[in-house]
């Protein structure tokens, strides 16, 4: 039962249930729960598991340098509950001349 978070252009990542992995890298369940932040920048996006545990960064794909439009949370074959999300909009670093 793998559960994704998908960003656009297809780029996602995914959490399988069984294997307890997100995409090919350990992240065990802790009190039946995972959690995980998503960090998007204009030319990748990082998952960062269970504080640390597990670490992905990827590429944005075709929509690189692009406003970001969505994020979903979809779960295959079971439920997948959100207890929490919270989005930030960061600043960029650059200064304007």
């Amino acid at each position: 039962m793998p559960a994704e978070a998908a960003l656009p252009s297809e780029t996602q990542a995914c959490y399988h249930f069984k294997s307890q992995k997100i995409d090919e890298m350990p992240l065990k369940m802790k009190d039946g729960k995972i959690t995980f932040r998503v960090l998007v920048d204009r030319p990748m996006f990082e998952v960062v598991g269970c504080a640390g545990e597990c670490y992905k960064t990827s590429p944005r794909g075709d929509d690189a340098g692009k406003p970001l439009g969505s994020i979903s949370l979809t779960a295959q074959g079971g439920a997948l509950t959100v207890e929490s999300l919270t989005t930030y909009k960061i600043k960029s670093a650059w200064k304007k001349k």
